[in-house]
């Protein structure tokens, strides 16, 4: 059943989905995976302190004389975007992200003026008729009031999603660094990542993010991806989100129905 990977029970009009506890609370939104590496480095870290490295492929990342790791939760305030710090002979932040990480963020607070002026934009017409709004309706054929569809007239079909190009510059640290400059790296972890070597806690992982060059070098630049969402009501059904390049672009052109419009066209 659509919403839930175990299924659901249908009565009448009424849909009921069920969920696997364990996907549940702290477990859900990918946060199980930086339990399970803060939980293996604080177990080497029981009888003193450690180096803990980072070992991928395109290079290693080192935490010298780490004492503890902290979870840090849902703590993103001021714009930081560590999931875990290694407390060593400084604090080292870190982004934890699985393998098959598909974005950089929900972005509804940062890029609400983009989302508002879209909006705007193509009640007016703007970027008729490739791109129009009609209301959203339910499965049910009800008319949900103030949510639109965004569609393209020429051929028809809704269009997925708004590909806002030319960002400004400065978004790209930010969104994928934070304010607290955090390591981004990149593991579905299991406990067959974690070594000791010495005093060495050495992981294994799939790739290190340091540093704009090293995003550009695995096709992960942020995009912005303005989207239906029908739970938002507050934007007329329009949801904000950055992923990766890579995950909307296969050979160099967008994947699905959507189109790209430039951040100046949709700002001015």
């Amino acid at each position: 059943m659509s919403g839930s990977s175990i299924g659901g029970v249908k009565y009448k009009t009424a849909k009921f989905l069920l969920k696997p506890s364990g996907a549940q609370g702290r477990a859900s939104a990918g946060t199980e995976n930086e339990d399970i590496v803060a939980n293996e480095i604080k177990t080497f870290l029981a009888d003193g302190p450690k180096n803990v490295v980072f070992v991928a492929p395109n290079k290693n990342y080192v935490a010298k004389n780490v004492k503890d790791v902290t979870t840090v939760g849902y703590d993103v305030a001021g714009g930081k975007k560590a999931d875990i710090v290694l407390k060593g002979d400084k604090d080292y932040p870190i982004s934890v992200k699985k393998d098959n990480a598909g974005f950089w963020e929900s972005s509804d607070t940062r890029y609400k003026d983009v989302v508002a002026k879209l909006s705007e934009k193509i009640k007016n017409g703007d970027f008729a008729p490739e791109l129009v709004f009609r209301p959203f309706v339910d499965k049910l054929g009800y008319e949900k009031k103030d949510i639109n569809v965004m569609y393209n007239e020429v051929t028809g079909e809704p269009v997925t999603g708004v590909i806002v190009t030319d960002l400004p510059a400065k978004d790209e640290q930010s969104i994928i660094f934070g304010s607290d400059d955090a390591v981004v790296i990149y593991r579905t972890y299991t406990p067959n990542d974690f070594d000791l070597e010495g005093d060495t806690v050495r992981v294994e992982v799939s790739k290190i993010i340091e540093d704009l060059a090293d995003v550009e070098e695995f096709n992960l630049e942020p995009v912005l991806n303005i989207r239906h969402d029908s739970t938002r009501t507050a934007t007329g059904g329009l949801r904000a989100t950055v992923q990766p390049e890579k995950s909307l672009y296969r050979d160099g052109k967008l994947t699905g129905n959507k189109v790209e419009i430039p951040y100046d066209k949709i700002m001015s």
